[in-house]
């Protein structure tokens, strides 16, 4: 009765491949129970193992699959990561998992956040530019993915100690 108010066919159907033999073994066990013939207890307990033990194995295949799809979206953070509409929760849709899930996954895989590598790369990528000489805080903050020049200077000052200009005279420019 309680499958009335869930949609049993999606919610499997996203996590598990094999839905077939899930199907199968989770109809064998409603009619077990339905029915209860001699040993029905026994006989449910064994396929409720069973259809647990499928689950589980694709859960396995699912794990071994994490780090291409980790793997995909690292890639196209260290592509994209001068893009401005670039946002954790677009790195987690190109994984295939819930935002949470990829903060997790990320962390444990890289050591280090996907915002922590945005914004290393980020600042990285301004401190050359501004060593270069050749580019206006304007054009700095737009070339990294950062709409508001004023905006830039004190997030630059965040993430290193120094305002862009400060850095500059540090490096004795």
């Amino acid at each position: 009765d309680s499958l009335e108010h869930f949609n049993i066919d999606t919610i499997l159907k996203q996590t598990v491949k094999d839905w077939d033999s899930v199907f199968s073994l989770f109809t064998q066990i409603y009619l077990c129970y339905a029915k209860k013939p001699k040993g029905w207890y026994y006989k449910a307990s064994a396929l409720l193992y069973e259809l647990l033990c499928v689950i589980h194995m694709e859960s396995e295949a699912q794990e071994s699959r994490k780090p291409d799809s980790i793997d995909a979206a690292a890639s196209y953070l260290d592509e994209h990561y001068t893009d401005h509409n670039l946002t954790v929760t677009s790195l987690a849709e190109i994984s295939g998992y819930t935002e949470a899930y990829f903060r997790r996954l990320f962390l444990s895989r890289f050591g280090t956040t996907p915002s922590e590598r945005i914004n290393y790369l980020r600042i990285e990528r301004a401190k050359r530019m501004l060593e270069a000489h050749s580019h206006t805080m304007s054009e700095i903050s737009e070339y990294i993915g950062i709409d508001d020049p004023k905006y830039f200077s004190t997030w630059f000052k965040k993430h290193t100690g120094f305002s862009p200009r400060d850095y500059l005279y540090q490096l004795g420019g």
